[in-house]
């Protein structure tokens, strides 16, 4: 024990960590990809606990300068406008892919073809959102969207509906330039820009509240800072970080769009299918066995999803990492990364809901403050449901990061079916518990075992190309 100690969290160890190698073999590239998706997994965890930390500090600030009503109205608008986020079509996932891949083959200038392609489709893109942000401004009945009260359905209200869609028509484009830090493995230093946009956008809710801005101000707090720091973080990328990267206008080839299609059009409708399931619970129990069952529910199901988050941190940190190894066919070392991955997520996550049995219904009834209670029970399935999500449902980051996401689409359109049909089924006789047994027989009956064996079945695919390869070349020397 004591020289596994030395040997794991000595200080030569932990300058090992940080130190790049110097040589290039498969052996310091395997290091490499450990080290940097270490470093990354430690910025996401701190990038997440800013978020929180900011999502605690925020909540009390807004509700009091807002009032209850308005502040309804702002947690309805943040809702609905994440939906937006998939304008973007999957498409950061198929640049990072295919930047990645061009990345291990040290072609910087397919690489750079590539990231001029996509600076094009994301203007493309934030033409046509802001098109459709300003249609809506003047189309639609925001009163009535939003069922705003009489007294609060004036002009700063509606100009702060339309300033956040015109904001958010900006930032979903630009802000998918940050898998280039991803793609390079660099998933710290996109890490870092989230958690610098955070405490800015923290600093302006303090100064909008302060000299009393309304609801513009707070709009702008939060989703102008966005994306000024996404701007300024764009600006340092290409002209400081990776400047052999820099867009240029003729190397636009669209071509290209294709080898990010390739990926992204799959990953879009599984993140589509994703959401639905992550916000059909709530729904589905209020409408089949009223929404006073919801509470119960929803708040243990919010700390575990927390959890999955971030377990996701961890677990997709080596994601770009998968690519490059499988450009250079070293699919031995992805086997090895699963494995131990596997090992320490699915270990912490089993602790965790231990954990939560245990104490959960003391927590929810304390963080409630005695209005809410809920059952063993009810954890115990929604804590079961999270462990094989994120030990086994994880391993779809190997699958979406070695461009075979189309795999997954059938399987996870499945899991839905099955998901709202047993919540439609079960919640009238057992609330929240109903849905949480539907959620965790839909997900092992489809993605619960059919994502690890497609894993497997990648690897040893790749193992075998690789092999073969190998012993093409070597009969070609001899």
């Amino acid at each position: 024990m004591n020289k596994w100690l030395r040997g794991y969290c000595g200080v030569s160890s932990l300058l090992t960590l940080i130190r790049p190698s110097s040589a290039e073999t498969p052996l310091t590239r395997s290091h490499d990809r450990y080290r940097r998706a270490g470093l990354t997994a430690f910025a996401s965890l701190i990038s997440l606990g800013a978020n929180g930390l900011v999502g605690l500090l925020s909540v009390p600030l807004v509700v009091g300068y807002l009032g209850k009503d308005l502040y309804g109205v702002w947690l309805t608008l943040s809702s609905t406008l994440s939906w937006i986020s998939l304008a973007n079509l999957g498409a950061p996932q198929g640049l990072q892919n295919a930047l990645a891949s061009a990345l291990a083959r040290d072609d910087s200038k397919a690489a750079r073809i590539l990231v001029s392609t996509a600076l094009a489709g994301a203007g493309l893109l934030a033409v046509i959102l802001l098109v459709l942000a300003t249609a809506a401004g003047y189309v639609v009945n925001w009163v009535r969207v939003f069922n705003l009260p009489h007294h609060s359905a004036d002009h700063d209200v509606i100009s702060a509906i339309c300033l956040s869609l015109l904001l958010t028509a900006l930032n979903v484009p630009l802000n998918s330039f940050r898998v280039v830090y991803l793609a390079h493995q660099h998933g710290y230093l996109a890490s870092g820009f989230d958690a610098a946009r955070l405490t800015v956008s923290l600093v302006f809710l303090f100064i909008a509240i302060h000299v009393r801005a309304g609801m513009d101000g707070i709009v702008l707090a939060m989703y102008g800072t966005t994306l000024f720091v996404t701007i300024f973080s764009l600006i340092w990328m290409f002209w400081r970080r990776y400047p052999e990267l820099r867009p240029s206008f003729h190397l636009i080839q669209f071509r290209s769009l294709r080898v990010i299609a390739k990926t992204s059009t799959s990953v879009f409708g599984i993140a589509v299918i994703v959401m639905l399931i992550s916000t059909a619970g709530n729904f589905i129990l209020t409408q089949t066995a009223g929404p006073a069952e919801v509470p119960a529910f929803a708040l243990p199901a919010m700390v575990f999803a927390l959890a999955r988050g971030i377990g996701a941190s961890v677990s997709g940190s080596p994601g770009p990492a998968y690519t490059e190894a499988a450009a250079r066919g070293e699919w031995q070392w992805i086997r090895t990364a699963r494995r131990r991955i596997r090992r320490v997520v699915g270990s912490v996550m089993a602790l965790f809901v231990i954990g939560m049995v245990i104490a959960g219904p003391w927590m929810i009834d304390v963080w409630s403050r005695g209005e809410v209670h809920t059952s063993r029970i009810l954890i115990f399935l929604l804590g079961l449901h999270s462990a094989l999500w994120i030990t086994f449902g994880g391993e779809s980051t190997i699958i979406n990061n070695v461009d075979m996401a189309h795999r997954l689409v059938t399987p996870a359109l499945l899991e839905a079916v099955l998901f709202v049909g047993g919540a439609i089924a079960l919640a009238p006789g057992y609330g929240g518990v109903g849905i949480a047994a539907a959620m965790l027989v839909a997900f092992t009956c489809t993605n619960g075992w059919y994502v690890p064996r497609q894993v497997s079945i990648a690897i040893d695919q790749g193992i075998r190309k690789s092999e073969r390869r190998v012993t093409a070349i070597a009969g070609q020397n001899a």
